[in-house]
């Protein structure tokens, strides 16, 4: 009797235990507390490239990871660790963990910077990409699958306000003017880039070809936009691709009889609008729209191409119509709920203190009070191309 009740005492005394065991095992596979962490595209999904985890085969491309609880974003946000390696042929060994080393031409930077050398040899097309962070005491690891896929063409579209990828760099782009009978073409960025980012350093107007300083857009363009430095933000290095750069051309403005001004004049009303009988730097009403203020380009010129920033006039001559305001109204590149200002080169509707004219955040043409020291908004890079 006393042998048949220590037996049944030791078996109620474990089921709890076994219960409190599976309890404890259920809540660590169900615990809404637990973080889950997700690969995305960094910024606007229509903007950046990467999406969809196709990197273009010779170029760099960005990836951005989030750690998310219960579906809000952690913060601070964790130190990601990146590694990305070459799959296997079979595809659910690819998904799964089978997977072979980094091949020579790949790399990962700690913020998920993938580049991919032109002549790298993938067998398979494809590559994997980890990453891990640590959340308190937890380890949370995820992946994304990338596909790199050979150069595509580039195709200008034919009609004015049309927009197009370039692929190569996910930078979007809207044609202004389709042709200019020369089979000549000008394109401008579709989004604001370069946020934040003033005229150049110095209080007043001041043309757009002598902005050299050190910390104004020429110095970013010159260092970053064309491909030539490195910046804290990877998807604004190297915005024109090689086959779009393959088309630029260099550009001129145009007097009032449509004569050659080098871009590299200095006079004081090369390629913007001012007061015609004493000079004045300074007298652009917002509707301006005169042959001085245009831009043209220069066939064959591409080795010393370079973009530049519309004019007042140009804002008016290119988005007229019902493409005014509604088309100079455009998001940041960045952020597809948000708009933003961008600059223009011609000079503010403001004699004694020469600022600079702008297009607001609702594609209004302003010509009133921003300063080149101004550094909200951005810019939206205009580019002439051979068709």
């Amino acid at each position: 009797m006393i042998k048949k009740l220590n037996s049944m005492i030791k078996k109620f005394t474990l089921i709890p235990v076994f219960v409190i065991f599976i309890l404890a095992l259920s809540a660590c596979a169900h615990d809404p507390e637990l973080p889950v962490i997700e690969i995305r595209m960094a910024g606007n999904s229509n903007n950046i490239a990467g999406r969809n985890g196709d990197v273009i085969r010779g170029t760099n491309q960005q990836f951005i990871a989030t750690l998310v609880q219960n579906g809000t974003a952690i913060t601070p946000a964790p130190t990601f660790d990146w590694e990305i390696v070459d799959n296997t042929a079979n595809q659910a060994q690819r998904n799964a963990t089978a997977e072979s080393p980094q091949p020579p031409g790949v790399s990962v930077t700690d913020n998920g910077f993938v580049s991919i050398a032109a002549g790298v040899p993938l067998a398979y097309g494809s590559l994997r990409l980890n990453v891990t962070a640590s959340h308190g005491k937890q380890v949370i690891s995820s992946y994304i699958i990338i596909n790199v896929i050979p150069l595509p063409p580039l195709i200008i579209p034919s009609r004015a306000h049309e927009v197009f990828q370039d692929r190569e760099t996910g930078t979007w782009w809207r044609v202004l003017l389709p042709d200019d009978g020369n089979g000549n073409a000008l394109i401008i960025t579709e989004y604001v880039h370069m946020l934040n980012t003033r005229y150049h350093d110095s209080w007043g107007f001041t043309l757009f070809q002598l902005a050299e300083a050190s910390s104004n857009l020429r110095h970013w363009w010159n260092n970053d936009w064309v491909g030539n430095g490195i910046t804290a933000s990877p998807h604004e290095q190297n915005v024109i691709g090689s086959l779009l750069r393959a088309r630029a051309l260099n550009y001129e403005f145009q007097d009032d009889f449509g004569a050659s001004i080098p871009r590299t004049s200095t006079t004081p009303d090369a390629g913007i609008e001012v007061e015609r009988s004493n000079d004045i730097i300074g007298v652009v009403p917002v509707n301006t729209n005169i042959p001085r203020g245009h831009t043209r380009p220069i066939a064959n010129s591409n080795v010393e191409a370079e973009p530049f920033i519309l004019s007042a006039s140009e804002a008016n001559h290119y988005f007229s119509g019902s493409t005014g305001a509604h088309g100079r109204r455009t998001q940041k590149f960045n952020d597809a709920s948000n708009h933003a200002s961008w600059w223009l080169r011609s000079p503010s509707f403001n004699t004694s203190a020469a600022h600079h004219a702008f297009v607001n955040s609702s594609g209004n043409l302003n010509a009133n009070f921003a300063t080149s020291a101004w550094s909200i908004g951005g810019f939206r890079p205009a580019l002439w191309i051979q068709r």
